[in-house]
């Protein structure tokens, strides 16, 4: 019997999801892993905010990672990879809703502190961070996607429209009545307020 040498790999020391991504299409586990550590965060925030229940968020994290991983050898050099990822997020929410027919629960305290404590240090805008998404989570469900992905998450309009499905002229009018239709219920939740 042969012996076979196996040669240690290198040791991944860039954080560029372009070299990660080439890295981890041609296997190794260990440049994707660092894109999760990279992402988690941030596609675990947008889950969590569309299914409102921290479990199912952590499960559909995870999974939404392993489609990542199986689909990484048709991920296109010229597609930005966060954008690729949050499609992959979103039809995974969406499968999730439908399989389940999801309810959408109120948010727990407990949730509500843990996003405040990770996201924002000042307890004042931590509050009025999560009025405000409560009451955009109120709105029907497209019109809080496109909000969430466009001041929660950053994404350009040109970006929803490629994570979404929908035309870029149609993300600009659901924004735009999504921005309307919130405003009207943060007045009427300050008129109430004040009495």
């Amino acid at each position: 019997m042969d012996n076979i040498l196996v040669l240690p790999e290198k040791i991944i020391t860039t954080d560029s999801s372009e070299e990660l991504i080439e890295l981890a299409k041609s296997g190794r586990s260990d440049a994707f892993d660092r894109l999760v550590n990279i992402y988690s965060a941030q596609i675990y925030n947008y889950i969590l905010r569309m299914v409102n229940n921290v479990h199912d968020a952590e499960d559909l994290t995870q999974i939404t990672f392993i489609k990542a991983w199986d689909g990484l050898k048709d991920f296109k050099k010229d597609h930005s990879f966060l954008p690729w990822l949050f499609v992959i997020a979103r039809r995974t929410v969406l499968n999730h809703l439908r399989s389940h027919k999801h309810q959408v629960s109120q948010i727990t305290q407990d949730q509500i502190e843990h996003i405040a404590e990770t996201q924002v240090t000042n307890l004042y805008q931590s509050e009025q961070i999560d009025h405000v998404w409560n009451c955009a989570r109120s709105l029907p469900k497209k019109y809080f996607e496109v909000l969430w992905l466009k001041y929660a998450e950053g994404f350009s309009t040109s970006e929803i429209s490629k994570i979404t499905g929908i035309g870029n002229i149609h993300v600009r009018v659901l924004l735009y009545r999504a921005r309307c239709l919130l405003i009207k219920k943060l007045k009427k939740f300050q008129a109430y307020e004040t009495l």
